[in-house]
């Protein structure tokens, strides 16, 4: 069982994606060379991440499993 409720995971999730939403963005660049495709991948990956933020099972792990939804 976790010790972080749902919306401290979801506060907590907030605060590295406002840290850290232009490292997202660039790490999507790296992929598609392309702006516009850039953002829409960093939109879905940022609704992909609020959707299954309970399914993270290691808050420590937070930053490698966005990467992981976003690259």
């Amino acid at each position: 069982m976790s010790i972080f409720s749902s919306r401290k995971r979801e506060k907590i999730l907030e605060n590295y994606l406002e840290l850290n939403s232009d490292k997202l963005y660039r790490l999507a660049f790296i992929y598609v060379k392309n702006k516009d495709e850039s953002l829409d991948i960093l939109q879905d990956s940022i609704v992909k991440a609020y959707k299954n933020i309970n399914k993270l099972k290691d808050m420590k792990a937070l930053e490698k499993w966005i990467n992981r939804i976003c690259g």
